[in-house]
């Protein structure tokens, strides 16, 4: 009987048939599950890298906009932008356009500090060397930037992150401290902050600045709104400011009045827009999306004998390096013909 039953009229014939049937499904099923598991994860492995390299280099803007690709998810932030914040971030990429700065009429120097990709920054040797120390914000677990001006210009620096207990310098002109400017909140969510937190007249005051020239460094995630006000009110104590301004759909006004509370005492000499960010926006001002993470590197007016607005604004420049160097460089070029 079973399987090879052909009396269909025989309950018992059927319900045996029906079971061995049920049974041999059952077994093909779990010898396809064991044998294509492994071949699975690593199908959901690859699926995975594959998907943040394109994500990648779509919110870089390598693609070109007419593809595809473009109309995936990472197009979401530009059709967001452009439908609740258009007019917001048209006027923040007109204070992204940057300026040919010269000293004593001497174009300026531009040079890169820190180590190779992420973590180093292009920055001008005449206003490092107008300072009297470097206050470095955001260190995380990487302090080559503050190390490396000791080295050069024979100056101390000062670098500040409550998220770690400590780091090595290297140097002793070169100091650190276990604490935050202004706020603890943004810090890394695997970070536990010491619960140091001061204001930048506290530090200066504690580190016998207050009469002295300073250059600063920021990356601070976020938390650079909520403190470089207080900071500018000392703007005629600041050769210079470097900083990666992080740029939202929730912020997009607050960058706009951090821009442009910056440019009433600096000039801005040099943009680059940091590769690890997946989101971006548009404007009719640029050609190609522009990362809502952004380096800034700003200098005093008071030192400049001329600026004016630059006519090459395409971005990066020769001195730029990826931040994360396994994807290419995000391209963009402010128009000021635009205007």
């Amino acid at each position: 009987m079973g399987w090879f039953c052909k009396d269909l009229k025989n309950k018992k014939c059927l319900n045996v048939r029906f079971f061995n049937v049920s049974k041999i499904a059952r077994n093909l099923i779990n010898k396809c599950k064991n044998k294509f598991l492994k071949f699975n994860v690593m199908l959901a492995i690859a699926t995975i890298i594959i998907t943040l390299f394109i994500a990648g280099k779509i919110a870089c803007n390598i693609l070109p906009f007419n593809e595809s690709a473009r109309k995936g998810w990472s197009y979401f932030f530009v059709l967001k932008s452009s439908l609740l914040y258009q007019e917001t971030f048209d006027k923040i990429a007109l204070k992204l356009m940057i300026h040919d700065a010269k000293v004593k009429g001497n174009p300026l120097k531009l040079i890169r500090l820190g180590k190779n990709n992420d973590c180093g920054y292009v920055v001008p040797i005449e206003a490092l060397e107008a300072s009297d120390a470097l206050l470095g914000y955001g260190i995380d677990n990487d302090i080559s930037f503050e190390r490396e001006f000791c080295q050069r210009f024979d100056k101390p620096s000062f670098g500040f992150d409550c998220g770690i207990p400590g780091i090595e310098t290297g140097d002793n002109r070169c100091h650190f401290f276990s604490e935050c400017i202004g706020t603890s909140d943004y810090i890394y969510s695997w970070q536990t902050s010491s619960g140091h937190v001061s204001s930048f007249s506290d530090q200066l005051q504690r580190l016998k600045l207050t009469d002295k020239k300073v250059f600063i460094k920021m990356d601070i995630e976020g938390a650079e709104f909520e403190v470089l006000n207080g900071i500018l009110d000392y703007s005629n104590n600041i050769t210079g400011i470097v900083l990666e301004l992080h740029i939202s759909l929730k912020n997009a006004e607050k960058a706009l009045d951090i821009l442009s509370s910056l440019e009433r005492n600096f000039v801005l000499i040099h943009l680059h827009g940091n590769n690890v960010s997946l989101e971006y926006f548009k404007t009719k001002y640029a050609k190609n999306h522009i990362p809502f993470a952004l380096e800034l590197t700003y200098v005093n007016k008071n030192l400049l004998s001329s600026y004016e607005i630059s006519d090459n604004q395409k971005h990066p420049k020769p001195i730029d390096q990826p931040a994360w160097p396994y994807f290419s460089d995000c391209e963009f070029e402010i128009t000021p013909n635009a205007l």
